[in-house]
């Protein structure tokens, strides 16, 4: 990676050097805009940034989000109501809308695209489980649970109204049913079989029947998506012209090809590439507090094999806990190794939320002290006698997890007297431990689905499939679900005491709140960085 950025100030002279008169002609298509490797575009299967987007540039959900505020926006849906007990939704679909091949779109094709989640039980069926009337009787195998399915309290009326019946109140409903991922199916897209035999009908997605604004017209695997604006679509969000969505994998060879204006926009930056565009004046860098949290899971409860050395023991001393969490140097992390391209995290719930609800996190509990910190290990050593090595698991993949763990751990050797080894291992690898709970510490990051504490805070629940730390407190999860039937001032008062009890507990150790940082040329306008990180294909254009 620093031999890529030792060349990041001689592209940036060339970027100034290249004539402007080549650029029409090297993007005659239209912008470039640069996204990693995505696994799939089928909507039931999507679960990365980069899926969402492409997703979205093909199928349109009942509503989006606005990218700059973050407020929900008419899109299938023109308009929508609530009961006045808030566990009936009415959504009312655009008449206007049509399938890409020119076929009339239906309420009864939205109703089957959220049926779909819920029967393959996809990635984001959780979202749905549960809170529609009759989803979470949906168990056995897939022929009973589509049985089921079909007398959920998901309704249409008459084609152009689609009714949600829910088993409690859901106030975050909106945000949720704007995820890219809750979107319509055609009958040719319902569910004939499982996931792997559906596959290939996603593979080329010239041939995909959407609603969204865009249609791809050209496709090479593991190198480019051609977009043209879709000549069915009378919505509310028309597309401004084409694209090209560039795939690369590496993000440094992504930051190579628009230093040399070969491409116009990034949408991933490697995080130690930006405090060096940013020193350098790089026009279009654009940064926001994104709705993540790198934080530390911590085991509590024993692995499968004896534990001899006592480390479960150690792990489940409250004030070890919070000597770890307490002697970690977040303002080192943030301005030293991530170049300020991330902020301290005193929280789970990243502060950034409270610029658009009217949540207020509990910042000061875990602040960097270590005077309090010293006080802490030396109760814990006098409790458990000693204080054995630990393991932390840590992904080999970004490089600036692995970097972050070892400014960690060497803080705590060097602080507390500890000795805590990393184990660096590949993503799949890594995930199967977590599952397993066989780990002692464990590095990970919580990107938020959408805007509301919950998305953080639900993973924490006891049996969550997040939580993978074995923590379980029932007076934790009483209060979410007091929350989840309140509303107003009193629902963001409960979910504050939820978090502050979960910091109080530390299961995890917050570490840093990732940015968001977009590179965009200037004069292209419909990027803009935000908390979620949302692009919408179809506000991309030249100035």
């Amino acid at each position: 990676m620093r031999s890529a950025l030792a060349i990041i100030a001689a592209l940036l002279l060339l970027g100034t050097l290249v004539p402007w008169l080549m650029h029409p002609l090297a993007h005659a298509q239209g912008p470039v805009v640069v996204l990693g490797l995505p696994r799939t575009i089928d909507p039931a299967q999507a679960s990365r940034l980069d899926e969402f987007r492409l997703v979205t540039a093909l199928f349109e959900p009942l509503v989006r989000l606005d990218p700059v505020t973050l407020q929900p926006q008419p899109a299938l849906a023109r308009s929508w109501e609530v009961s006045g007990d808030r566990l009936t939704w009415t959504f009312h679909l655009d008449p206007r809308a049509r399938w890409s091949d020119g076929t009339p779109l239906l309420a009864e094709d939205m109703r089957r695209g959220l049926l779909r989640h819920l029967i393959l039980q996809s990635p984001n069926a959780f979202y749905l489980d549960g809170i529609i009337t009759g989803a979470q009787s949906a168990e056995g195998d897939r022929a009973k649970r589509r049985e089921l399915l079909e007398r959920c309290g998901i309704r249409c009326p008459d084609d152009f109204t689609l009714v949600l019946e829910l088993v409690h109140p859901v106030p975050y409903l909106i945000a949720i049913l704007s995820l890219a991922v809750f979107v319509p199916a055609t009958p040719a897209q319902a569910v004939d079989g499982d996931l792997r035999s559906q596959a290939a009908a996603w593979n080329d997605p010239v041939t995909v029947v959407g609603n969204g604004p865009l249609v791809c017209t050209g496709f090479l695997p593991r190198h480019h998506y051609d977009f043209a604006p879709n000549p069915q679509y009378q919505g509310a969000h028309p597309a401004r012209g084409g694209l090209r969505a560039l795939l690369v994998e590496d993000p440094a060879t992504a930051l190579r090809l628009y230093l040399s204006a070969q491409a116009d926009a990034i949408l991933a930056l490697p995080a130690d590439a930006v405090g060096d565009l940013r020193r350098a004046g790089q026009p279009g860098l654009g940064q926001a507090t994104s709705l993540s949290t790198a934080f530390l899971r911590v085991r509590l409860v024993p692995r499968r094999q004896a534990d001899l050395a006592g480390v479960t023991a150690a792990l489940r001393h409250p004030r070890l806990r919070r000597a770890l969490a307490r002697s970690i140097d977040r303002a080192g992390l943030c301005d030293g190794l991530l170049q300020g391209d991330a902020v301290p995290a005193t929280t789970f719930v990243p502060s950034e939320m409270a610029r658009f609800l009217p949540y207020r996190p509990p910042l000061a509990l875990l602040v960097s002290d270590e005077r309090a910190a010293d006080d802490d290990i030396k109760a814990a050593r006098q409790d458990l006698g000693s204080i054995p090595a630990l393991e932390m698991i840590v992904p080999a993949q970004p490089a600036e997890r692995l970097s972050a763990a070892e400014l960690v751990v060497d803080g705590w050797r060097r602080h507390l007297g500890l000795e805590v080894t990393l184990t660096v291992m590949p993503g799949v690898e890594l995930r199967s431990r977590e599952r397993g709970q066989q780990y002692d510490l464990d590095f990970a990051v919580w990107l938020g689905d959408f805007l509301d504490p919950t998305t953080f805070l639900d993973c924490f629940r006891a049996g969550g499939g997040a939580n993978r730390t074995g923590y379980a407190d029932a007076a934790y999860d009483g209060l979410l679900d007091r929350a989840a039937l309140a509303d107003g001032d009193a629902r963001w008062a409960l979910l504050a005491q939820a978090e502050s009890r979960l910091l109080g507990e530390l299961p995890l150790l917050p570490l840093y709140h990732t940015k968001c940082s977009f590179l965009v040329r200037p004069g292209l306008t419909g990027i803009t960085a935000n908390p979620l990180e949302i692009v919408h294909f179809d506000e991309v254009g030249w100035r």
